[in-house]
């Protein structure tokens, strides 16, 4: 597909795929501003993540919302009242209009609301009727709702993960009894064989006929039969997941007669969220409803004694399944979000073929990338197949730089956000599929968790490849939104042959004769305000007091962090004396033109004792903080609720516990030097990210202001949201480069520079205002981009011994760097 596809060439208004269309029906992906940035910087949302959930279409929220203040309804359960019954009727008619839409009706399948397609699955894994000699096999590009049926088996032999290729030969070789389906017996041992009919990872569609092939076999074929002792006869089912493909595209259960499909209805209809279903074919039933029951809710029964064991099972599945009171209201919106794709749109087939055309044009695009230097290298590194038969509108990918290296995709997604562009990023809860294009070992995924603290989702850049970009289409999207992805791209991530020099020679500057240490910034609660010193005692850890403490989540059991919650930077020390063990924390208010009590919070701690008689002031730390715990587990947080938590939590609006580092700076000095011969990095004993002390240049952020001034001169740059520990004033525009494994001295310290540091968003985080801005980052990412990161500064630390109370100073003098030993 081109740029003048049929999709444009037919762009009458308020045709289905038109620029009109989009912006009556999907309002909030005109102007809505997602990231909370300035509103003069706010770019419309561009929202490529369909395959996560589409855009709420407006008319569906509204009709839905005209029929709910229009129609009395009522709890199915209250049978005997009228309007109850009518909900009952209606929620059946729902019923049979999903079975219709699969190509099915109740003569042969039943339809069994779950909250989603995970509660569907793990519904069939619940209750499906194994046995010590059953088989559990997945293909590997299941989603881990699919895979976490292997729990149910203690025995690994009997779990087996196969690809498209094994299962191919498989059924080839295999002998089928005519392609008849046995019937269900209560003595025979029941396999279950589950596949994705399109994988969310990469869009890969895999073939419909496996599961006839599948329920056909009567045997364990090779090579599962080594994974179970055999038995003389066997019945295998299928789980087939839909969730995906159906979201865009119809699929005829009629023809692919599987067991158990599972679906979400907000991955095809955006609203409502909270409901899935199970569709099962009738004449297997009776698997998920022999097996002795661990529990049953109301609504399931229909007769129970309180008082003795007595109590008798509904008849139909979706009466014994459905536990409890049905969200009827949601489900009945389906009959809106069947209508805006039936009639407003045209059709199911209309819809999938607009998104696919879409996808071959953004894929084709993409493939065409190709970095301006001398190898001119591709930008992209495709993972989806590029036969468009055989896919869906999803499209995973990675960056990579000029020289073949692929750049993490949290690089990727941190530019994305500033400029309002949503996609996704990371494993897509499809960890096989991920492994394999990725050629990521089992090991692999052990040691990145176990040893580099890789979590799933998580966005740490640990130096090695964990996950992909995905990009997916919906029906809310045009050819203009593929457009403008790949402007963005090709903007921020194609080299050019004139940026050998990272866009720095021309801001070169001649440097002072002698340069020196202009501003020293303490912060002492990570990721609020810095308090400025002219001179500061240092530490094994750093500069004394420097991120001390942090401010963890209750909830998430997670460090709270400005990119999570802005509004930290109105958390200011105001003073902090290490001799003395005091810090006076105030909370700046936009709306108030006053300081009250209030808004002051003193904490006290044991000051520093430069003398063996200085006295600790007697208090008791727990009065002010909680004291982590030794193995560093943020969600071991104390239940008992200091002064100090309850005004940080009060003035964030977030639930908080205030603790500070564990032991004290030797002893985590020995650890940390143990843990860095695993981790390849610098671990701090302070709650510091990277390292004890981050230096940058005035002269490069200079540059860099420069830079973004003459691209829009009202764009906010403020030194402080680098968050420097110290600035060196009178080098030459990024010099600091050459540093890295290199030694420099600061008066009468030693420092050895170790890294750059990686930039993200929270540098476009007005620090007096808490609003986001897309800069200086997105200037910064054309500037100074090192093996794919947006860099600025570097990472320290002290290579003097017993540096404790010793005194850095503004005005010390800069030695330049000189090589390690």
């Amino acid at each position: 597909m081109n740029a003048t596809s049929s999709l444009v060439q037919n762009n009458s208004p308020l045709r289905f795929g038109s620029t009109e269309f989009r912006d009556r029906h999907f309002p909030q992906l005109v102007t809505l501003n997602t990231t909370g940035k300035d509103s003069s910087e706010s770019q419309a949302p561009l929202y490529l993540d369909n395959a996560g959930a589409p855009p709420v279409p407006v008319e569906v929220v509204h009709a839905h919302a005209h029929s709910l203040a229009q129609t009395l309804l009522a709890n199915p359960h209250s049978s005997m009242a009228a309007a109850a019954a009518y909900t009952s009727v209606s929620i059946n008619r729902v019923r049979q209009r999903i079975l219709r839409h699969f190509g099915v009706s109740t003569a042969t399948h039943s339809v069994v609301f779950t909250a989603n397609s995970t509660a569907a699955i793990k519904l069939v894994a619940d209750r499906f009727p194994w046995s010590p000699k059953s088989l559990f096999c997945y293909h590997q590009s299941s989603h881990t709702s699919i895979i976490g049926i292997r729990s149910r088996f203690s025995d690994t032999k009997s779990v087996f993960c196969f690809q498209s290729k094994e299962l191919d030969s498989i059924l080839s070789l295999t002998e089928s009894t005519n392609g008849n389906v046995s019937s269900i017996n209560a003595d025979e041992t029941h396999h279950l064989l589950s596949y994705p009919a399109q994988s969310n990872f990469s869009g890969e569609r895999f073939p419909l006929e496996w599961v006839q092939a599948v329920r056909s076999l009567d045997h364990i074929p090779q090579p599962f039969s080594s994974h179970s002792s055999s038995c003389h006869k066997s019945n295998w089912r299928v789980l087939i997941d839909c969730a995906s493909m159906v979201s865009t595209t119809r699929l005829d259960l009629a023809k692919t007669q599987a067991d158990f499909a599972v679906v979400s209805f907000y991955k095809m209809f955006g609203f409502p969220t909270s409901l899935g279903a199970l569709i099962v074919r009738n004449d297997a039933t009776s698997l998920l409803t022999t097996s002795p029951r661990k529990y049953f809710g109301g609504g399931t029964v229909a007769a129970i004694a309180a008082n003795s064991e007595y109590h008798r099972f509904r008849s139909g599945v979706a009466e014994q399944l459905e536990e409890g009171t049905l969200p009827f209201t949601e489900i009945l919106a389906l009959n809106h979000g069947f209508e805006f794709v039936e009639k407003t749109i045209g059709g199911w087939d209309i819809l999938s073929q607009h998104v696919t055309d879409l996808a071959e044009y953004a894929q084709s695009r993409l493939g065409e990338l190709r970095h301006e230097t001398d190898h001119q290298l591709p930008v992209c590194k495709l993972y989806s197949p590029m036969t468009q038969n055989t896919k869906g509108p999803i499209i995973a990918f990675n960056i990579q730089t000029s020289t073949g290296t692929l750049i993490h995709h949290s690089q990727f997604m941190t530019l994305a956000s500033i400029h309002n562009i949503n996609i996704r990023s990371g494993c897509f809860c499809n960890p096989g599929a991920c492994q394999q294009y990725l050629e990521i070992s089992a090991q692999d995924i052990k040691q990145n968790h176990e040893v580099y603290g890789h979590v799933c989702g998580g966005s740490t850049d640990i130096g090695r490849p964990t996950g992909a970009l995905r990009i997916s289409f919906g029906f809310a999207n045009i050819v203009s939104d593929v457009d403008r992805f790949l402007d963005f791209i090709q903007e921020f991530f194609v080299s050019k042959h004139d940026a050998i020099d990272n866009g720095i020679v021309s801001g070169l500057t001649r440097p002072r004769l002698i340069p020196y240490i202009s501003a020293i910034h303490v912060y002492p609660i990570k990721s609020c305000g810095a308090i400025s010193v002219t001179s500061w005692p240092m530490c094994d850890s750093g500069l004394v007091c420097d991120r001390k403490w942090m401010l963890v989540d209750r909830i998430h059991f997670q460090p709270l962090t400005q990119k999570k919650c802005p509004k930290m930077c109105r958390i200011l020390i105001e003073k902090l004396d290490p001799y003395v063990g005091m810090m006076q924390v105030v909370y700046s208010s936009e709306y108030e033109t006053h300081k009250t009590n209030d808004d002051q919070l003193v904490i006290m701690f044991d000051p520093i004792m430069p003398h063996s008689d200085r006295v600790p002031l007697n208090h008791d730390p727990a009065d002010y903080d909680h004291q982590l715990s030794e193995k560093g587990d943020f969600s071991i947080v104390p239940k008992k609720i200091s002064q100090a938590d309850e005004w940080f939590s009060r003035h964030l609006g977030v639930d908080v516990c205030f603790v500070r580092s564990s032991t004290t700076a030797h002893i985590q000095s020995a650890t940390m030097a143990n843990l860095d011969k695993h981790h390849h990095t610098t671990m701090t004993p302070s709650f510091a990210n990277k390292s004890p002390y981050l230096i940058i240049s005035q002269s490069s952020y200079d540059l860099v202001a420069t830079r973004v001034k003459q691209k829009n001169p009202v764009a906010h740059v403020d030194i402080m949201a680098f968050r420097p520990n110290l600035v060196i004033h009178g080098l030459i525009p990024f010099s600091e480069d050459q540093w890295i494994s290199k030694s420099i001295q600061l008066g009468g310290t030693q420092f050895e520079i170790q890294e750059h540091c990686s930039r993200c968003q929270m540098i476009c985080i007005d620090q007096a205002t808490c609003k986001r801005h897309s800069e200086p980052l997105s200037t910064l990412a054309k500037m100074h981009r090192i093996d794919g990161r947006v860099v600025f500064g570097v990472h320290a630390w002290s290579k003097d011994q017993h540096l404790e109370f010793k005194i850095i100073h503004v005005g010390d003098v800069y030695t330049p760097p000189k090589m390690n030993l």
